[in-house]
């Protein structure tokens, strides 16, 4: 069966998109940068709200949660908590207000490094495993990108970010990966789509420490990278905000960590033994176990 999709979720207030420069400090753009590029492949995590505010309060260096340590994603864990009250609780305005924050049960934080020809394209955010397990896609309540990569002198060439505003109502319209605006054609170029449509998108060009916070059920993509400087990457790094609804479900296999990885690898492998309800079961146990296995330092 295709998966069903939430429309509907206790959530904040809504807000749109809201951009902001210098969002987060250099030194915090500085680590992500080095670490999605030293990685050489995308980083995932999870930290709850409470993890958020307690880590505040902490002297010394900060460390990985236990879940992530001796993992890859572990450099990206230890900047996670940080990361996350600079860009939704510092400041005098700050995007989530401490009432705000009752609604949220943490934050899924992944980042990414790409290069000359990368592109995304058209989809919401979700999170991937309890989508395998449940067979319904639900949105983060809000959604953000910050941009890592200071390009100097010698900006980059596209790599830019789109968000439509209406919401789940153009995803509708549009379906994943813009596959029912493009009716099956191989030609169709949705960056074109994307800018003949005009009005429903807000367009936001890659400049350093930028970051951009929008409602979680808004279709997003990001244009192909034109140019870039020579040895260069851009560096992006998302942060869902999930509710209490899938949040504890969320926090177990966070996108792109090596936890969802093996989880998602076991359920596309199964996912085709449905000819009998022998080979079901068979299925069933596999991915249980293997999700006791990786959640067992939970």
């Amino acid at each position: 069966l295709p998966p069903r999709l939430c429309v509907d979720q206790p959530r904040p207030r809504r807000i749109g998109a809201i951009v902001r420069d210098h969002g987060v400090t250099p030194a915090m753009a500085a680590a992500l940068h080095d670490c999605a590029v030293q990685a050489a492949m995308p980083l995932g995590c999870y930290v709850s709200a409470p993890q958020v505010l307690v880590a505040r309060k902490k002297a010394g260096e900060p460390a990985p949660l236990a879940v992530d340590a001796d993992t890859k994603d572990a450099p990206l864990s230890a900047l996670a908590c940080e990361l996350v009250h600079q860009v939704f609780l510092a400041g005098d305005d700050p995007i989530l207000s401490r009432e705000d924050l009752r609604c949220c049960h943490g934050f899924m934080v992944w980042c990414l490094s790409s290069h000359e020809g990368n592109h995304v394209s058209y989809h919401i955010d979700y999170a991937e495993v309890l989508r395998h397990q449940t067979g319904v896609v639900t949105p983060p309540i809000l959604g953000s990108v910050v941009h890592c990569t200071d390009f100097g002198d010698e900006p980059m060439l596209g790599g830019n970010f789109a968000v439509n505003l209406r919401g789940l109502d153009h995803y509708k319209e549009w379906g994943y990966k813009a596959r029912f605006k493009s009716n099956g054609d191989a030609e169709f170029d949705e960056v074109a789509a994307m800018e003949q449509e005009g009005e429903d998108w807000q367009f936001v060009g890659y400049k350093h420490r930028r970051v951009v916070c929008f409602d979680g059920d808004s279709p997003h993509m990001a244009t192909p990278i034109m140019d870039i400087p020579d040895g260069a990457r851009r560096v992006i790094v998302g942060i869902n905000v999930f509710g209490h609804n899938v949040g504890p479900e969320a926090a177990r296999f966070p996108d792109h960590s090596a936890r969802a990885n093996r989880v998602i690898r076991m359920l596309q492998a199964f996912s085709g033994l449905t000819d009998s309800d022998q080979l079901k079961k068979i299925a069933e146990s596999a991915k249980n176990k293997l999700e006791d296995r990786a959640a067992a330092t939970d």
